[in-house]
């Protein structure tokens, strides 16, 4: 059953706001059916009709010959104070390490633009920034509340 009543009274500045935050999300496809058993899905780690024909697919970059143009490794310190998250190039892909929604996680990172990036297991996009000299100072997650790194 949906809760169409919590929604009813959403202005255009909320719907605006939904919109905004759902474009920082990587996309998922999800399947749910109320006319099958419940099984086990692997996207959302729950029981519903239709989760056994679920999967998570991998991640594809945008261009198969696009190569992230800048020397992104390093230590990055949350601004907002925490854990460190490390980047650095393991077996020819790019590799992001720290502490993510609680949990340590570490996942490749893959281009979907030029400027745009999403690292497996993580589920914000995330963008690079460039100090005066063209070399990368920080990185930001994008999402409800941008958390940026600063490069140490």
């Amino acid at each position: 059953m949906m809760p169409w009543q919590a929604y009813k009274n959403l202005n255009d500045e909320d719907l605006t706001a939904i919109l905004a935050f759902l474009k920082t999300t990587v996309p998922v496809e999800h399947q749910i059916s109320n006319l099958e058993a419940p099984s086990w899905c692997e996207v959302c780690e729950q029981r519903h009709g239709g989760g056994d024909e679920n999967r998570i697919e991998p991640l594809m970059p945008f261009d198969s010959e696009y190569v992230i143009p800048w020397d992104i490794a390093g230590s990055y310190e949350p601004e907002a104070g925490g854990e460190p998250c490390v980047i650095a190039q393991v077996e020819g892909q790019w590799i992001i390490s720290g502490l993510y929604d609680g949990q340590l996680t570490s996942g490749r990172i893959i281009a979907v633009s030029e400027d745009k990036f999403i690292a497996e297991g993580f589920s914000h996009y995330l963008t690079f920034e460039m100090d005066s000299q063209a070399k990368v100072s920080a990185f930001k997650f994008l999402g409800l509340i941008p958390q940026r790194y600063a490069k140490k």
